[in-house]
C-alpha cells in the first residue's frame, strides 16, 4: 500500500526510484529541513503493499519519501512502480493536476479521502484519464477536467478492465465518462456523473458496448451530460438500478440522440441482451430508448430480454422508444410528456407494458404508437394501465395501432376529468388500423392485406 500523506517520521531507510542506483537517488536521512534532494526518507517500511501519497507544500509524498521539484504525475507514477505486483495506493484530500494518463496496473487499488481528493485533467488533451487493470478499483476520488472548450468526442475516457470495480466517485467536465467496452464483471456504486460533454453529443457517463459482459450499477446520479447510461454493441447481463438523471440532453446542437436509459445495437453488431433498469427517476431528459439504430432491422440485432421497471419519467422530452425482443415495462410513471408516450418499431415482437400511468395526454398524443413504416410488430400486450388525458383530448385516443399482429389490450383505464369515460368509440372509414381504448372497451379494424387480432380479456 502507498500513501501520500502530510506527516513527517525519521527513519534510514533507502528507497531507490526505478532506473536509478542508490548513489544516483540521493537519498537524505530527514534530520530537520530538507535541502532540496531528489528524495527524502520520512518514514519505514517499503515492502508492506501500501503507498500513500500527498502534497507537501509545493512538492509530493510517495510512501515514506518526499519528492521536490516533481509533480502529480511523476509522484503516482513512482507509487505504482513500487507496486508492481498490486496493492494499494492512498492519495489524501487536494488536487492533483495531471497531464498523463493513468495506467492502473492489475491488482492496483486506487483510495481517495472523498470529493476532496481531486484528480484534475484539465490539461489531458484527447488522451484517455484513467485505464484500469484486470482486478483493480477506483474508489472515493472525484475525476475532472474542463469542457471549455468542448473536448473531442470519445477522449478523456476512465476505462474499465476485467473484473474491476469503481465506488464512489464523481466524474465532472470530461469529455466522457466510464467505459466499460470489452470488460467483464464489472461493479460500479455510487457513481456522480456531471457536465460530461464533447463537440458531438457523444458523451456517456457511463457505456457498454462490445464485449461487456456481466456489469452492475447500483446507485448513480447523472446530470447536465449529453448521455446517461448507453448499452449497444452487444452488450450482455448488465442491471443498473436505483439512480437519478437530470437535464441529458444534446447540449451543442449536432442533432445526435441523447440516451438516458439505453439499449441499442447497429447493423451486424447483435443485439443486447439480458438488460435491466429499475428504480430510476429522470426529469428534464430524453426518455428511454430501446431500439435497433441501423438501417437493416435484422432480428439479431434487436435489443433482447429487456426490463424496465419503476422508472419515472418527468418532463421527458422524447418518446420512450420500444423496439426489441422480449421487452418489458411495468410499473412506471410518465408525467407531463409533450410526446407519444411510448412509440414501437419495426419487428418488435413480446412486448409487454403494465402497470404504467401516464398523464396528461393531450389531443394529438397516444399512450403507445406506431407508424406505417414500423412493420412486422406482433405479440404486444398493455394491460392493467392508468392514462390521464386532457379536456381538450375530444377523442380520446390513446392507442394508434398500424400493422401489429397478436395485440391485447387488457383492463387498462382512461380518466378524463378525474372521471373513467366509457364512451362509445367511433369507426373511421381508413386502411390503417386504429384501437380506441376508452376505459376498458377494444374495437378492432382490420387493415386490409393484413391479418390482425385484438383481444381483451
Amino acid at each position: 500500500m502507498i500513501l501520500i500523506g502530510t506527516a513527517l517520521f525519521l527513519v534510514g531507510t533507502t528507497f531507490v526510484p526505478e532506473g536509478q542506483s542508490s548513489m544516483e537517488s540521493k537519498s537524505i536521512l530527514l534530520k530537520t529541513t530538507p535541502i532540496k534532494p531528489t528524495f527524502v526518507i520520512l518514514s519505514a517500511d517499503n515492502n508492506s503493499g501500501i503507498i500513500d501519497i500527498y502534497k507537501e507544500g509545493p512538492n509530493y509524498v510517495v510512501s515514506h519519501y518526499l519528492y521536490n521539484d516533481t509533480d502529480a504525475d511523476l509522484a503516482i507514477q513512482i507509487a505504482m512502480k513500487n507496486l508492481s505486483n498490486g496493492g494499494d495506493i492512498f492519495v489524501h484530500n487536494g488536487t492533483y493536476t495531471l497531464n498523463e494518463t493513468i495506467i492502473l496496473g492489475g491488482g492496483m487499488h486506487f483510495h481517495g479521502q472523498g470529493n476532496n481528493t481531486v484528480l484534475d485533467f484539465s490539461n489531458i488533451g484527447h488522451k484517455n484519464a484513467i485505464v484500469m487493470g484486470n482486478g483493480s478499483s477506483l474508489t472515493d476520488i472525484k475525476i475532472s477536467g474542463s469542457i471549455n472548450p468542448l473536448p473531442k468526442e470519445f477522449t478523456q475516457k476512465i476505462y474499465t478492465g476485467n473484473n474491476t470495480r469503481i465506488d464512489n466517485i464523481v466524474v465532472s467536465n470530461l469529455g466522457y465518462g466510464i467505459e466499460l467496452e470489452y470488460s467483464n464483471n464489472v461493479t460500479l456504486s455510487n457513481i456522480r456523473c456531471e457536465d460530461v460533454r464533447s463537440k458531438q453529443d457523444w458523451a456517456a457517463c457511463i457505456h457498454t458496448g462490445q464485449n461487456t459482459l456481466n456489469v452492475s450499477i447500483n446507485g448513480f446520479t447523472l446530470i447536465d451530460s449529453d448521455r446517461g447510461i448507453e448499452m449497444d454493441a452487444g452488450a450482455k447481463n448488465v442491471t443498473a438500478q436505483n439512480g437519478y438523471e437530470k437535464n441529458i440532453k444534446n447540449y451543442d446542437n449536432t442533432g445526435h440522440e441523447a440516451f438516458s436509459l439505453d439499449v441499442h445495437s447497429h447493423d451486424r453488431e447483435g443485439g443486447d441482451d439480458n438488460i435491466t433498469y429499475k428504480n430510476v427517476y429522470l426529469e428534464n431528459s430524453f426518455a428511454p430508448t430501446t431500439k435497433d439504430a441501423g438501417k437493416l432491422f435484422l432480428i439479431q440485432d434487436l435489443p433482447r430480454n429487456v426490463l424496465y421497471q419503476n422508472i419515472t419519467l418527468v418532463n421527458p422530452i422524447s418518446p420512450w422508444q420500444v423496439d426489441g425482443v422480449n421487452v418489458t415495462i411495468r410499473d412506471s410513471r410518465i408525467i407531463n410528456s409533450t410526446h407519444n408516450i411510448f412509440e414501437m418499431h419495426t419487428k418488435s415482437r413480446n412486448i409487454l407494458i403494465e402497470r404504467v400511468e401516464a398523464g396528461i395526454l393531450h389531443k394529438g398524443q397516444s399512450f403507445v404508437a406506431n407508424f406505417v413504416k414500423d412493420i412486422n410488430i406482433t405479440n404486444v400486450k398493455v394491460a392493467n394501465s392508468k392514462i390521464i388525458v386532457s379536456a381538450d383530448n375530444p377523442d380520446e385516443q390513446v392507442f394508434h395501432f398500424t400493422s401489429v399482429d397478436n395485440l391485447i389490450l387488457e383492463n387498462n383505464t382512461v380518466v378524463k376529468n378525474g372521471v373513467v369515460s366509457n364512451a362509445a368509440v367511433p369507426e373511421f372509414p381508413r386502411l390503417d388500423w386504429i384501437v380506441f381504448v376508452i376505459a376498458l372497451s377494444c374495437v378492432p379494424m382490420t387493415r386490409l392485406l393484413f391479418k390482425q387480432t385484438c383481444r381483451k380479456l
